[in-house]
């Protein structure tokens, strides 16, 4: 530190003048280096680390992340939303030791299963500063059952109930489905597609009961690349996996080739796509029609358009003509 002493001597020996001005440099440095480094300390004051999701499908999804800071925490947030859904912001619970965690009610806020949930977590000290941790994401899968898994390619192939012969006819048939699909959409998969075979129908219907849709042998979600089929290990396998995957495959398939526009054609028309691609064709579907045209009680097309009828004996006079 410089003294008044030092000062005149200075001033009395011009000589050290290169000297002074650089120990004044020096401390400049100093003083500028520490007014930079200390808001960045105080910036970085904490960091989330240890982020994960805890969750029983249908139930619950636990939000959980370890807070490191030397500062106390005012408040922390986690925010998530589904892929292409809407984002909630709930506040954490924060122990002592770090600790942080959200309890989401799947119950009563119901989530399209194996939707992508992306979250993340953001943090506010009691001095004021903040931080925010990055984006994590995980799947909302039906944990339920302990799933097997089969890939090839694009395709994944998965079942709980059956042995691996049957897992390779599900691929077998997903394979087969996808090529039929392709002569109504000809392009390659944009992405993943991922095929779950329930083995009851109520074991699907639950599923989709607890993700807020209702349907009753098969359902695709386009936009998750995920189609769910009922189809049980047997004697009756081949023909269900004819006509189910392809069917809900080429749903998939159409709307990676036309995005969110895929919501915009009448549901008369994707149906009939996804009926045309089955492999076998459904000689029920194809009896109905054929019922409906002799008593000439056809649906009018104005009803088939925004969404078919819930009950299965108008489902079938919707379907029939579709295909």
């Amino acid at each position: 530190m410089l003294t008044t002493k030092d000062t005149k001597v200075h001033k009395e020996r011009p000589e050290s003048g290169v000297q002074s001005l650089l120990t004044l440099g020096i401390l400049l440095g100093l003083l500028i280096l520490l007014g930079v480094t200390r808001p960045a300390a105080a910036q970085s004051g904490g960091e989330v680390t240890n982020a994960r999701v805890e969750h029983k499908f249908g139930e619950q999804i636990d939000f959980l992340a370890q807070i490191q800071s030397p500062i106390p925490v005012q408040n922390a947030t986690v925010t998530f939303r589904t892929a292409d859904g809407i984002a909630q912001t709930q506040p954490l619970t924060v122990n002592a030791d770090g600790t942080a965690g959200y309890r989401y009610d799947a119950r009563l806020n119901l989530l399209p299963p194996f939707a992508r949930i992306v979250y993340w977590f953001d943090v506010t000290l009691s001095d004021g500063t903040s931080f925010t941790s990055p984006q994590y994401d995980f799947i909302y899968s039906d944990n339920r059952f302990a799933w097997q898994t089969l890939e090839e390619g694009t395709l994944r192939a998965h079942w709980y109930d059956g042995d691996a012969a049957f897992g390779a006819a599900v691929m077998d048939a997903a394979r087969r489905g996808l090529d039929s699909a392709r002569t109504l959409v000809p392009m390659e998969p944009s992405g993943p597609i991922d095929i779950y075979v329930y083995a009851t129908v109520s074991d699907l219907q639950s599923a989709l009961t607890l993700g807020g849709q209702t349907w009753v042998a098969g359902h695709a979600s386009p936009e998750l690349g995920v189609a769910m089929i009922s189809v049980s290990p047997g004697p009756e396998q081949s023909n269900a996996l004819e006509r189910l995957a392809p069917h809900e495959l080429a749903h998939v398939l159409l709307y990676q080739s036309l995005g969110p526009n895929y919501n915009r054609l009448p549901i008369w028309l994707t149906e009939g796509m996804a009926s045309s691609a089955e492999l076998i064709p459904n000689l029920d579907m194809d009896a109905t029609l054929a019922a409906a045209v002799k008593s000439n009680s056809l649906l009018p097309l104005s009803e088939l358009c925004a969404a078919f009828p819930p009950d299965t004996g108008r489902a079938f006079l919707a379907y029939a003509p579709s295909g």
